[in-house]
């Protein structure tokens, strides 16, 4: 399913996974399409999700796959009424749409928060939630702004993803070299899967030189088995793991200030904060066998690996259990479904002993005359009074839906209207204006303007 906020390369990385695990998989559907109308927001929207429609009609190994269409409705899909009739406007689409053409108006920031968000002062800054809300945008426009304005700081920008949302985001190529966005900015996005690969490549061939040098001179019947087989049994998630515990290495090293991690979708980030400790007793097992062969195991280029990756591991579990180093900021969207997984991760966290310092509640839909969008407004509205008095006392920042946010101007922009400097209020309006012409009447105007 391509989903209302997921990329083209998110997509097309989902259907190599698919494929990988081969399970069937015959149809795609595009879900959450706005109208053709006159709204700002909803031509915005339009313009945004037909690019993304032309991209994929463009990667032909997807041409197999028969593609889908729902539009946004503007009431909840509930009730046997709603969902009895749900499939009417359903249809499948089999050609390219013709390119649409730009809102007439500009969309501009706008940003609420209960107080005043400031920069965070920690080392590891981790953003969190469901797929889709909007993580790696607001990952990415918060290292932008503390690389601006935090003091001289250096910030790593990190992410594990296979789908390069990170090149995708700040519009240039991001691989797992670091590379300097701007000057304190760089940025790094490790395929974990293809690092997990690398290392059990390292491990067959140290494996197969211990076996054959060993075999002579004792039984490994039983070590056998295990040795060959363990990589395989590792705990999921190991990838992902190493892929963090290398970055935290590098903070360790003194090269970097601040890490800024985009973070895997919630149930993901649930499971990967919990495995230190699965993972933890899981290499216990291998330093027994390098107790066992030591003579043999400690010239192995794959051991030296392992103990790398348990010191680094412990490092890990300090800082997210210390409030001083690490923060997580909690990204969600306003819908029922995305409010029921986000109380799920911050009870993860309380359990975990790890401390959410903000909630972000993103794309929300501006007010306007436009039907849909009052529609929208309404019911996002039940769901924010929902976050608000089931997490009292929580910082909470509002953001709204402001266009399509790539490129560094625009990820500059958002920045800083997410971080205020002490002078300015809290409360940002920038609402969406035509050219030439001041800001819509009732929305408010952008302070000090």
């Amino acid at each position: 399913m391509l989903a209302e906020a997921m990329s083209i390369r998110e997509t097309v990385s989902m259907v190599k996974e698919v494929g990988r695990l081969k399970l069937p998989m015959t149809d795609i559907v595009i879900n959450r399409l706005y109208p053709d109308n006159s709204c700002a927001v909803c031509r915005d929207e339009r313009l945004r999700q037909i690019r993304e429609l032309r991209d994929l009609f463009g990667q032909t190994h997807l041409s197999r796959f028969a593609l889908w269409t729902i539009p946004l409705y503007a009431e909840e899909v509930r009730g046997r009424k709603a969902l009895e009739s749900f499939w009417d406007q359903v249809g499948i689409i089999t050609k390219a749409p013709g390119a649409a053409s730009p809102p007439s108006a500009i969309l501009l920031r706008r940003v609420e928060a209960g107080d005043r968000c400031a920069l965070p002062n920690t080392t590891l800054l981790i953003f969190a939630g469901k797929g889709g809300v909007g993580k790696t945008t607001l990952a990415c426009a918060t290292a932008l702004q503390l690389a601006r304005a935090s003091g001289g700081k250096r910030v790593l920008l990190f992410s594990t993803g296979s789908a390069h949302s990170l090149s995708s985001c700040l519009e240039m190529e991001i691989d797992s070299r670091p590379k300097v966005v701007i000057s304190g900015l760089t940025a790094m996005e490790v395929d974990a899967e293809e690092e997990f690969e690398a290392l059990k490549t390292q491990y067959a061939g140290d494996i197969g030189k211990f076996l054959e040098s060993m075999s002579s001179q004792f039984d490994l019947t039983f070590d056998r088995e295990v040795i060959e087989r363990i990589l395989d049994l590792s705990p999921p998630g190991l990838d992902e793991v190493m892929a963090l515990t290398r970055v935290t290495a590098l903070l360790a090293s003194g090269n970097y200030d601040v890490l800024v991690l985009d973070s895997a979708s919630t149930g993901h980030l649930i499971r990967l904060l919990e495995l230190p400790e699965i993972i933890d007793q899981w290499l216990k097992i291998f330093f027994d066998l390098f107790l066992k062969y030591q003579q043999i195991f400690r010239l192995t280029k794959f051991s030296q690996e392992l103990v790398t990756l348990s010191k680094n591991l412990k490092r890990l579990k300090q800082s997210l259990n210390d409030p001083a180093t690490a923060a997580l900021y909690a990204v969600s969207i306003p819908t029922d479904m995305a409010y029921e997984e986000t109380r799920d991760l911050l009870a993860a966290c309380k359990r975990l002993g790890i401390g959410v310092a903000r909630l972000f509640l993103n794309l929300f839909t501006p007010p306007s005359d436009c039907g849909l969008c009052s529609a929208l407004y309404r019911r996002e509205s039940l769901v924010r009074d929902k976050f608000q008095q089931s997490l009292p006392g929580k910082d909470f920042t509002l953001v709204y839906r402001c266009g399509e946010t790539r490129g560094l101007r625009r990820l500059g922009e958002l920045g800083q209207a997410l971080y205020q400097s002490a002078d300015v209020e809290s409360r940002v309006y920038a609402h969406w204006r035509q050219p030439g012409k001041p800001a819509s009447p009732g929305l408010g105007t952008i302070p000090g303007r």
